[in-house]
């Protein structure tokens, strides 16, 4: 038989076997979905969307550099009679240079979201500007003033006097957009003004300060500097981000972009246009990440929440009855799985909310109800784990899984200038090459608590130790203090 007969004959054979077997077996084939196609190019939305892009101009005033002639030329001229007119009039002209300042010009984006001028951008675009222009599409220039400037989320609200109304976006739900949407930027890249660029949603939640709000939507779009404050426009024409910085070694774009997203920017732009600043809720805690280390040690099914390190004193954590070392799991109705998540909720709350907190505390759920406070600019200010000094005050007592600990007393407490309540064992040796050495542990640390519960004694710690050693897990979790900051280490029991 004709080769190409037979392969006709057994394709059509399979077809009906298949048929056949799927009708037996009662299975209905059903073709794979199509999906909707990509629409044929972007112009129409972009053609609505530019009169709202801007393009803006500053002018800040800066210390003259006196970078025009290296300064220690002078040094280096031979001291020669030869030289003596040379010399004096560099001399005059380092004097003459001294003390002056120049204008500096730098370029941005930024949109408007009302008819009557009112336009958002990044703070870094307009920061100690003495002048700002805005250009409109149109070609139309207005000088433009600050109505309220955010630094923790970079942000800036800007307010001109057009004269006549003014085409203006609207924010969409940032939250609602999903890897690899579409995603539109205009802007004024390199000062070409309207200036389009269209690349996906790359990616999400990016953190790229190591700030615990950091919340940023990665685009693979070019952008570039002028960019920033321009716009991140979903296929809707909504502003889902606003742009605001790049990764590039070499300043150009490469693909990896960042923009603030909608979610944070509406609430602080709403807030500096109905009162020129922001004001955050704040619980007055410190918090990081749950190791998978520590969830081990503290029993916690899966690596959840956010560990609390430190409690404000007097502040609303405390007033509320929460402790270092509780991990918080949700506040109200938000789930908290991962540590950066609580800044982002508390920071929504408004001040005076009294919001529900479900922790965990050695192994137990609690509930508790902790009210908002707000947020001061001293507040933010991370605590440091600085170096405390190494000399031993006396022989410790005893030495413990590497550790020459000291219980503290009023002597130890005034000689360390601590708190008079505070109870610990003071670490004053420490063993190279032990795990408490490798962990991170020093001299001069004070340990708070083990497995959760305070220990002010070494005989309290040595119990702990043994109830550890009965585990499966066989970890025991100290909480520590070092300075003015706290931290956990996690050590394995032998």
């Amino acid at each position: 038989m004709n080769p190409i007969k037979l392969s006709i004959s057994l394709c059509i054979f399979l077809a009906f076997s298949t048929q056949a077997f799927a009708q037996k077996a009662n299975v209905k084939l059903e073709a794979i979905p199509s999906k909707p196609s990509v629409m044929n190019g972007f112009a129409d939305i972009v053609e609505e969307l530019l009169p709202a892009v801007v393009n803006i101009s500053t002018t800040q005033e800066v210390q003259n550099a006196n970078n025009s002639v290296d300064q220690s030329l002078l040094g280096d001229l031979p001291k020669s009679p030869i030289l003596e007119d040379f010399r004096s009039q560099l001399e005059n002209q380092f004097r003459g240079q001294q003390n002056t300042r120049k204008k500096v010009a730098s370029i941005g984006s930024g949109f408007l979201i009302s008819k009557d001028g009112f336009i958002v951008t990044i703070f870094h675009v307009v920061e100690d500007a003495s002048e700002i222009t805005v250009s409109l599409s149109d070609g139309a220039k207005y000088k433009a003033k600050v109505i309220g400037v955010d630094k923790k989320t970079d942000l800036a609200l800007l307010k001109i006097n057009p004269e006549k109304e003014l085409k203006f976006v609207k924010f969409g739900d940032s939250d609602k957009s999903r890897i690899g949407d579409w995603a539109i930027i205009i802007g004024n890249p390199y000062g070409l003004g309207g200036s389009v660029s269209v690349g996906i949603v790359s990616a999400r939640s990016r953190d790229i300060n190591n700030n615990q709000s950091d919340d940023f939507i990665q685009t693979d779009a070019a952008i570039n500097k002028g960019n920033s404050g321009g716009p991140m426009f979903n296929v809707r024409g909504e502003v889902i981000g606003i742009n605001t910085a790049i990764y590039s070694p070499s300043g150009g774009s490469i693909g990896i972009g960042f923009a603030r997203t909608s979610a944070t920017a509406t609430q602080v732009i709403r807030q500096l246009k109905e009162q020129g600043e922001v004001t955050r809720g704040w619980l007055g805690i410190s918090v990081q990440d749950v190791s998978e280390e520590i969830a081990e040690s503290m029993k916690i099914e899966k690596n959840r929440g956010a560990f609390v390190t430190e409690v404000t004193k007097d502040g609303p954590a405390e007033k509320g009855g929460i402790i270092p070392t509780d991990v918080i799991i949700k506040l109200d109705e938000q789930e908290i799985s991962e540590m950066k998540i609580l800044p982002r909720t508390v920071s929504k709350f408004p001040v005076g909310k009294s919001v529900k907190v479900t922790l965990l505390r050695r192994g137990k759920l609690k509930y508790l109800t902790v009210k908002v406070g707000k947020m001061r600019d001293e507040d933010i200010k991370k605590a440091e784990i600085k170096p405390v000094e190494k000399r031993v005050l006396v022989k410790p007592a005893v030495q413990i899984m590497g550790l020459g600990l000291l219980e503290i007393n009023d002597r130890i407490r005034k000689s360390k200038n601590l708190d008079n309540n505070l109870e610990g064992l003071l670490v004053a040796e420490i063993t190279p090459k032990s795990e408490a050495a490798e962990k991170g542990i020093i001299q001069g640390d004070i340990i708070l608590s083990a497995n959760q519960t305070p220990v002010g004694s070494v005989d309290e710690l040595k119990q702990k130790i043994e109830d550890s050693r009965k585990t499966t897990n066989k970890k025991l979790f100290l909480f520590l203090k070092r300075n003015e900051a706290n931290y956990p280490v996690v050590l394995t029991v032998k």
